[in-house]
């Protein structure tokens, strides 16, 4: 046990607690601070092995808690009865080759046996072997696969080889659980439970979450709790058990050892600075728990340049993140600079840090970091979020009010909602704009971020310098909603713009909270322009009070400026994305890994958006109609190109587990750089969308633009600029968008793709290859003409001098457009 429980709670267990600082570890207090809550429940398993063999003078048995037992461990007590020194379990008798996780690379990375058992014999050799693993455990028991570690477990995998008499229980009633299952099915049958047709001893339930029976096991993506067959009704009871011996109860006492000895919470980058750091030793708890300003501040070694300050922390921070490696060098100024920025902006936020480490660096690089409210705000935060949430329930009342009144209302709990106490996202009803300011335009979005909304942000930076147009460019942050890691474009900065025109690349459901975060004085006087996305044919009501906020929305297709149009008489403007050359790794089929003389088929799925709306099993499915398995061994291939999966594992776990059964299906579920996603994009022959509803589909057009035949809905977005002329729309039918499809869909429509007439279209491309190539030269023109660089730019240009014509006609020159 970690810290000391009530005397009234400790009093009512059937058993005798043992504290972990009484182990007898000299180096307790550091190994406190040093490891996670993890980390550290498994650094002290040799120790308290060596304990009870002293406390209770026999063989020592460890279970971890969440193993249910089912019989007496008969097997174990005969080995240790025979004379084995351990008794092991592996993890898994079987490969694990089916390409889901884990697998046997997982198992080589963590180790060969189960942890969360282990016998051991009372005896000299083994006390002498415990006390080994107990000095590694000191300041080696950590999770850091790079360097073939995996907290205590890696170091049993030596077990064998340094003690004699290991038994390794095979098995497979012991230790059951989400690793092996594959190979040990769980039935219950004759009023017995068995693992393969043998009785089961203990299942070991490691990754279920308590008030969440759906969930198997968090930890891998083969199984569902759908699927486990009779285990189902195992895992209801422990689930039961758990909640019966009062789990939430215990799960509700904080960490003993989360807290400096101030009581502030201690970040988790500060234990592994301080492990980095500090060589293990013996010390005192307030010594180790002392808050050390100088542990984030030092310098890292091998970095001395004054202007872009490089510290121990940050170039811990770099180390643990290849994202954030492979868009910063530090062998360059212009990387160092890049991260040291991403390190204030991103950095701080992600890994909690305190300001003592940030706003040094945030001086040294003239950077103002933005901290918004605390504890002071919570409540007021609350009340006004709950009454944002409910505010459907007023609309009646609330229409009736006057437009000034309505929107004070709003504005007020918009930003205490956000936490935030400026005010500059009113617009006042007749107010004026500034004709004294610069003409140019201020562009705000998330510019380094790794998302759809982050990457048109990007675009339309490049557009505007093409066009020739004054402008600054400024970061807004996704909040943790998407990985902040891409370098800073030029022209970018932390202080108010100073353009008479400010245009918002957030979508309709940030964009109040996003003005607000602004200063009065930044947004005082400009034209406000929002750029906005959405992918159904109605736009939400819940997202009309963003209207509000500007005064004219810029969209990226016809299908979007319906959706808009149809909820303000505020002008709304298509602004498509602009489709540019790009330079590819220049990788070969076979440097990619892809077959030489197959006609490639590609799709991309992001699975962070929703699986429902891209469609992947309909693709699947008129694939597999237009070229049955087995009708051709060299036939045809379909490239599905997954990212994503972490936020959606049982949408990744159930497409996975369709397509790996059919060897036709090439799978790419890896993260790839933009160059090798271009040079996978120019290698494939086709690409096929089945989309529901796209509100621009920037890969179909990438896919025009190098001139490939694309199969795509004709439907939405897409439809600006693909047709029969340059490529093969695909017939269909709306169909109402089901619960939990899409967000804010309740009402509304999308299309139902023709399985069917997709498939009779992925033949005609094979077999019609001159007609497919004169489809995709069309294609190709279609997007330079309309979607190149040069085109958007001019879109752009025409909308801003008009916006300057109408608005700013004292100050505005045409000639004054240069870019600074």
């Amino acid at each position: 046990m970690d810290g000391k429980l009530d005397a009234s709670v400790a009093d009512s267990l059937p058993f005798e607690i043992v504290y972990a600082e009484n182990l007898g570890i000299p180096n307790f207090w550091d190994m406190a601070m040093r490891y996670s809550v993890m980390e550290m429940n498994t650094a002290v398993k040799p120790a308290a092995f060596l304990h009870f063999f002293e406390m209770a003078g026999d063989n020592v048995i460890f279970l971890d808690p969440d193993i249910m037992v089912l019989r007496p461990l008969e097997h174990v007590h005969q080995a240790l009865a025979d004379g084995a020194s351990l008794v092991m379990t592996p993890h898994s008798t079987e490969p694990l080759e089916d390409g889901l996780d884990p697998d046997d690379i997982r198992l080589l990375r963590t180790g060969a046996f189960n942890l969360g058992f282990l016998a051991a014999a009372n005896r000299n050799d083994v006390r002498g072997f415990m006390a080994w693993w107990n000095r590694k455990m000191l300041g080696d028991c950590r999770v850091d696969l790079q360097n073939g570690l995996f907290v205590d477990q890696k170091f049993m995998d030596l077990a064998p080889s340094y003690l004699a008499d290991v038994e390794i229980l095979r098995h497979k009633g012991y230790n059951a659980a989400y690793w092996n299952l594959a190979s040990r099915p769980v039935v219950f049958s004759d009023g017995e439970w068995l693992a393969d047709g043998r009785p089961l001893y203990f299942f070991h339930f490691s990754g279920v979450v308590p008030g969440k029976p759906d969930i198997f096991s968090k930890h891998q993506n083969r199984f569902t709790a759908s699927d486990i067959g009779h285990l189902r009704q195992l895992l209801d009871e422990y689930l039961g058990k758990l909640k019966g011996h009062g789990h939430s109860q215990f799960a509700s006492i904080p960490y003993a050892f989360s807290v400096f000895k101030d009581g502030e919470p201690i970040p988790d980058v500060y234990r592994r600075l301080y492990a980095q750091e500090h060589q293990p030793s013996a010390k005192s708890r307030d010594k180790a728990f002392e808050y050390d300003v100088n542990l984030l501040m030092n310098p890292a070694r091998g970095f001395s340049d004054r202007n872009v300050p490089i510290t121990a922390l940050m170039l811990r921070i770099w180390h643990e993140r290849p994202d954030v490696q492979g868009s910063f060098p530090l062998t360059s100024p212009e990387g160092r600079r890049s991260f040291a920025t991403w390190f204030v902006h991103s950095a701080s936020r992600e890994y909690k840090l305190p300001p003592e480490a940030v706003d040094p660096i945030a001086e040294a690089l003239n950077l103002t970091v933005d901290r918004n409210g605390g504890a002071a705000v919570f409540s007021v935060r609350w009340l006004a979020s709950k009454a944002m949430a409910s505010a459907a329930n007023f609309r009646g009342i609330y229409k009736f009010l006057p437009a000034s009144l309505r929107l004070s209302i709003r504005e007020f709990l918009v930003r205490k909602s956000a936490g935030h106490s400026s005010s500059g996202a009113r617009i006042s009803l007749g107010r004026k704009l500034d004709a004294s300011l610069v003409p140019g335009i201020g562009i705000y979005g998330n510019f380094t971020a790794v998302s759809g909304v982050g990457e048109g942000a990007r675009r339309m930076a490049k557009v505007v310098t093409a066009a020739g147009i004054n402008h600054s460019n400024h970061v807004l942050t996704t909040n943790g909603n998407a990985p902040e890691i891409l370098p800073v474009l030029d022209n970018t900065r932390s202080s108010a713009s100073p353009y008479n025109c400010l245009l918002f690349h957030v979508n309709a459901d940030n964009t109040p909270a996003v003005l607000d975060s602004l200063k009065a004085e930044e947004t005082k006087g400009r034209y406000r322009i929002g750029y906005w996305a959405w992918e159904l044919s109605h736009f939400p009501d819940e997202w009309v009070n963003a209207i509000d906020y500007l005064d004219e929305i810029w969209v990226p297709s016809t299908f979007v400026q319906k959706a808009v149009m149809g909820k303000t008489d505020k002008p709304v403007y298509v602004i498509p994305h602009p489709v540019f050359e790009r330079v590819d790794s220049g990788e070969t089929r076979t440097e990619l890994g892809l077959p030489e003389n197959r006609f490639l088929f590609l799709c991309s799925l992001d699975l962070n958006s929703f699986a429902a709306r891209k469609n992947p099993l309909a693709i699947y499915q008129a694939f597999n109609l237009a070229f049955p398995k087995g009708s051709n061994p060299e036939g045809p291939q379909l490239i599905m190109k997954f990212h994503g999966n972490a936020r959606h594992a049982e949408e990744h776990r159930n497409l996975m587990q369709t397509f790996i059964r059919d060897d036709r299906i090439i799978v790419i579920d890896m993260p790839l750089s933009q160059q090798r996603y271009s040079a996978l994009q120019r290698n494939c022959d086709a690409y096929i969308s089945l989309h529901r509803s796209e509100g621009f589909g920037m890969n179909i057009a990438e896919a025009l633009q190098l001139g490939k035949p694309v199969v795509a809905t004709d439907y939405s977005g897409s439809t600006d600029y693909l047709n029969s002329s340059n490529g093969y729309p695909v017939e269909f039918t709306l169909v109402p968008v089901r619960p939990g499809e899409y967000p804010q869909s309740a009402g509304q429509v999308w299309a139902d793709p023709s399985v069917e007439h997709a498939a009779e279209l992925l033949k005609a491309i094979v077999a019609n290859p001159g007609e497919a190539s004169e489809k995709g030269a069309s294609g190709k023109k279609a997007v330079e003409t309309k979607l190149s660089s040069a085109a958007v730019a001019s879109i752009v240009q025409a909308h801003y001098e008009r916006i300057q014509a109408e608005h700013f006609q004292d100050t505005f020159d045409g000639d004054q457009k240069s870019n600074s």
